[in-house]
């Protein structure tokens, strides 16, 4: 009896419907967290990486296997709190630096005064030119969570690495770029979702395209490639 019991209860932990119902959970529980250890703004990249860390780490121990979200994640913070604190501090320079000229341009060549000349063309330039920045470097900002994970990198590497695997796989970067469109809208128009899942689901898309490549570059062929960066 007892026999049967377990067989079906291993059955129905299997299920595809349990398995959503149940990393459904685990990214709502991620989320409330990673949005919690974000409040301090330099902060940003450590939950990231940690809420990215811990994603991975529940991936490889399966549904069956009983789990401390709380443990985990805050395992992971700690952790990896160091090295992402020092890189996130340099990607809030670089964003802060481009949304004030995004925004700088954005003034001037919505002013009625502005003209089509030298000046107004420049000004033209700098706008998109820092919009494409600013994308460019949201797409390189994805990376860092995995690479942080995964590897053990100086410092400039890391920047360089992540700018290697974003256009090296840039149909996967533009699809979690999409992934923050979608976020967007919920933060804008269901607000309480977005509080559930607008990060954690961000990291879980991310962490769903990019798996089996870092398992890849992980692998002792894919470490003599990573050594030729430096």
């Amino acid at each position: 009896m007892m026999k049967g019991y377990n067989m079906d209860q291993e059955k129905y932990l299997n299920s595809k419907v349990y398995i959503f119902f149940d990393w459904l959970w685990k990214i709502f529980v991620l989320n409330v967290m990673t949005l919690l250890t974000s409040f301090g703004v330099v902060t940003i990249l450590p939950s990231f990486t940690a809420c990215y860390a811990s994603i991975n780490e529940l991936y490889q121990k399966g549904n069956t296997v009983k789990t401390n979200l709380f443990k985990i994640y805050f395992h992971n913070f700690k952790i990896h709190f160091k090295k992402s604190l020092l890189v996130g501090v340099a990607f809030l320079v670089a964003f802060a630096i481009m949304i004030y000229a995004f925004f700088y341009y954005r003034v001037i060549i919505t002013s009625p005064e502005i003209e089509l000349n030298s000046f107004g063309i420049a000004m033209y330039i700098g706008y998109y030119f820092t919009f494409f920045l600013v994308i460019i470097t949201l797409i390189v900002f994805n990376q860092m969570p995995a690479i942080i994970t995964f590897f053990n990198f100086r410092y400039r590497d890391n920047f360089k690495f992540s700018f290697i695997i974003s256009f090296r796989f840039l149909f996967k970067s533009l699809l979690v770029i999409l992934a923050y469109v979608a976020s967007a809208f919920l933060l804008m128009y269901l607000t309480a979702v977005w509080m559930m899942f607008g990060i954690s689901f961000i990291i879980a898309i991310m962490f769903k395209l990019f798996n089996n490549n870092y398992i890849y570059l992980c692998s002792n062929k894919a470490n003599i490639e990573i050594e030729e960066i430096d």
